[in-house]
Order: structure tokens, then C-alpha cells, then sequence
């Protein structure tokens, strides 16, 4: 958020400005009468009005800034918002926490070219946190969405046997062993609430599950960048990449085997 003495300040000017401006509009129309000519004696008060929204909606957008929000995408699977885009951007790292990976496996070569690419690299790292497909949520998630109790259960293993899949066309190339070692998944238990990537350190998109909605198709993502002042304790990206980093953690027995 802004600091108390910023806001103060944008508060007093805007302020000043509104008086200003009905204070002009009134010694303008001083000799008018109200009947004689109305339209030009609220005009600036309309002005002063239009200001104030204007300088309210500006301090919005400041203060969401701040916290690290940049825009609103309207898809998980159309442009920036979509796995293909989100894949061919990632240099050095991408952390995924979600239900399953549906839409990431459908997009094989694009999958298969960040495996090479990130995994390539000492530093890199493929992180995926799923959802346990044999925990209750699971079953809770298919009777909320008023279908058959092992629904999501079988999109996820279905989703999880694309993943080997890929990686076994995979087997035979150079880069396989540093796959091995730097791509990981993990099942979780709890209820999912958000769908979350985050790629390079850099950015992040945040979704929110809703009813009915658990496949993610429909969802409008948060597009988050931290703060480049390491101090910011108001940005959200920090707490977001400790999250997963805590739900990751937590997990660490709960790897799932990708590569027997």
C-alpha cells in the first residue's frame, strides 16, 4: 500500500483541486439564477465530481500496484494466461500448484521444450503440486461438481500418465538424467483453493477454484510481479511463493514416482 504521508499528500492536492474548482465555477456564475441557467451552474461542480473519481479510481490502481498487481487475464488457456504461453517463457524455473496438469501435458512439444530447457540449466527447477487423487478432496471436488465420486480422480491420474508418458519419449536423449533430477511432483491432501504459477521469480498467476469450476477452464488470473525493493513487506508475490514453498515442504513424502 501507499505510506500514510503519500496518501495524505495526493489526498490534500485532489482536495484543493475540487475546491478550486467550485469555488471558480461559483464566482463564475455568481449573477446566474438557478432557472436561468442551470446546466452552467452545476457544470463545475460536475468537473470537481469527475476529478474525484478519477484521483479515487488512481489511488486504486496505485495502491494495487503496490501490492504487486499488474492485470487481469480473462483465461487459463488463451494467451499470456494459457500453459503454452506461461511454458515458453519460463528461463530458469516454474512452480505449478493446482488439481492436475491437464493443460500443461496437452501442449507436448511446448512441455517437452521447457523440460530441455530449464532442466538444462544447474539452477533450474520444474516443481508441480497436484492433488492426490486417492484423498478425500478429491472425491468431495467430483460430488461438487455433481458427477461421479472418482471424476477428479481419474482426470488427475490421467493426467499424471500423460506426464510419464512424455517423459519416457524423453528417455533416450542427453538431458534425461538432469530431468530426472530437477522435475518433481507432489500430491497434497488439503481442499484446493487457488491455482498458482509462478515462473522465473519474476511473476505470478493466481486463480481462484471456484464451484463447479475445478478443471480451471473459466478462471480469470491475477498477474503478480514482487516488489524491487526487497524490504516491500506489502507485496503479495513474497507471500505467495512462500506458500507453495510451505505446501512443497510439507509434502516432501508425498512424491509421486514419474520415472519407473
Amino acid at each position: 500500500m501507499l505510506e500514510d504521508s503519500t496518501k495524505d499528500k495526493i489526498v490534500t492536492f485532489i482536495f484543493s483541486v475540487i475546491s478550486g474548482l467550485i469555488v471558480a465555477g461559483i464566482q463564475q456564475n455568481v449573477s446566474l439564477t438557478w432557472f436561468s441557467n442551470p446546466i452552467t451552474y452545476l457544470l463545475p461542480f460536475l468537473v470537481a465530481m469527475l476529478v474525484a473519481i478519477v484521483a479515487y479510481l488512481s489511488l486504486n490502481i496505485l495502491n494495487f500496484r503496490s501490492l504487486g498487481i499488474r492485470r487481469m487475464l480473462t483465461s487459463t488457456i488463451k494467451g499470456e494466461g494459457g500453459t503454452k504461453s506461461q511454458m515458453s517463457i519460463a528461463r530458469q524455473n516454474l512452480y505449478f500448484m493446482g488439481i492436475a496438469s491437464s493443460k500443461w501435458v496437452k501442449e507436448t512439444k511446448e512441455f517437452e521444450a521447457m523440460l530441455r530447457r530449464i532442466c538444462s540449466m544447474n539452477s533450474g527447477s520444474i516443481r508441480f503440486l497436484l492433488l492426490d487423487p486417492d484423498s478425500e478432496s478429491a472425491k468431495k471436488l467430483s460430488l461438487t461438481k455433481e458427477t461421479k465420486e472418482n471424476t477428479v480422480k481419474i482426470t488427475i491420474d490421467t493426467s499424471l500418465q500423460s506426464i510419464k508418458k512424455i517423459l519416457t519419449a524423453l528417455k533416450d536423449e542427453s538431458d534425461y538424467d538432469a530431468i530426472k533430477e530437477r522435475f518433481e511432483v507432489r500430491l497434497y491432501t488439503q481442499t484446493p483453493v487457488y491455482r498458482l504459477v509462478l515462473i522465473d521469480n519474476n511473476r505470478a498467476y493466481l486463480s481462484f477454484y471456484g464451484r463447479g469450476n475445478s478443471d480451471g477452464h473459466e478462471m480469470k488470473q491475477i498477474v503478480i510481479y514482487p516488489s524491487k525493493n526487497i524490504a516491500d513487506k506489502q507485496n503479495i508475490f513474497n507471500a505467495l511463493s512462500e506458500y507453495f514453498e510451505s505446501v512443497w515442504v510439507a509434502n516432501e513424502k508425498n512424491k509421486y514416482d514419474l520415472f519407473s
